[in-house]
């Protein structure tokens, strides 16, 4: 099995948590770390699982600029069902721009929403939603919302933002992509998702530390579930 981390000297807010989980899980997994500015391994082959976490507003736009060349075979791996996981403010990079004021960076054009950005409307609260009837809980960092409700969402939000204020919808689930702004670190969060990510890779080998791993999430699902329900805070 092959895990490329697209980028992963840029990842912010805990996202390196993710790559040690993948790590624990799959340990027989070749890993691939592309650094910024180096050609992506997605480019010339196909990775078993393709993740890319947060980074700041500036690389994003530099990163958007590095993957230009290569989003129609992005596009076309999603369209041949590879399983690719983006978190934080990576799902902005599927989208057609990023806008903040009367800035407007092109993004790589995957689906036509636009992200726009507000500095001085920052949401920082747990996020509790449903993933194909399957629960995700996470934390959200942000200050920025899709321009439109997302066509193929991750997921309905219960707890929490979504996509946008007053929209119950986050982030895009489309064939085996999967885009979320939730944080945590996301798979540690949710073994159970982590299980269904990687057998959809070809992966039998199941979330790490197992029953410790599941216990932690139910606790922490049922604490979340406590809070009251908002969408469009």
């Amino acid at each position: 099995m092959v895990i490329e981390f697209l980028y992963s000297d840029l990842y912010l807010y805990g996202d390196e948590g993710n790559v040690r989980y993948l790590r624990e899980c799959v340990p027989d997994a070749r890993l691939v770390f592309t650094e910024w500015g180096n050609r992506p391994y997605f480019a010339d082959s196909r990775p078993d699982l393709l993740y890319m976490g947060s980074m700041s507003e500036k690389n994003l736009v530099r990163t958007a600029e590095e993957l230009a060349p290569f989003a129609g075979r992005l596009a076309e791996l999603r369209d041949d069902g590879a399983v690719m996981l983006f978190t934080g403010n990576a799902v902005n990079l599927l989208g057609a721009e990023v806008r903040c004021g009367d800035k407007s960076d092109r993004m790589l054009g995957l689906y036509p929403f636009g992200v726009g950005e507000d500095f001085f409307d920052r949401y920082n609260s747990p996020v509790l939603g449903s993933c194909d009837g399957l629960e995700v809980i996470g934390f959200s960092h942000r200050f920025d919302n899709f321009t439109a409700a997302p066509e193929k969402p991750f997921m309905t939000v219960e707890n929490g933002r979504g996509c946008m204020k007053g929209c119950a919808l986050e982030g895009v689930h489309d064939n085996n992509l999967f885009a979320t702004y939730t944080l945590g670190p996301l798979l540690v969060m949710n073994p159970l998702f982590t299980e269904r990510l990687l057998g959809l890779a070809g992966s039998d080998c199941g979330a790490a530390f197992g029953s410790v791993a599941e216990a932690n999430y139910r606790k922490k699902l049922a604490e979340f579930k406590e809070r009251p329900g908002a969408f469009h805070e």
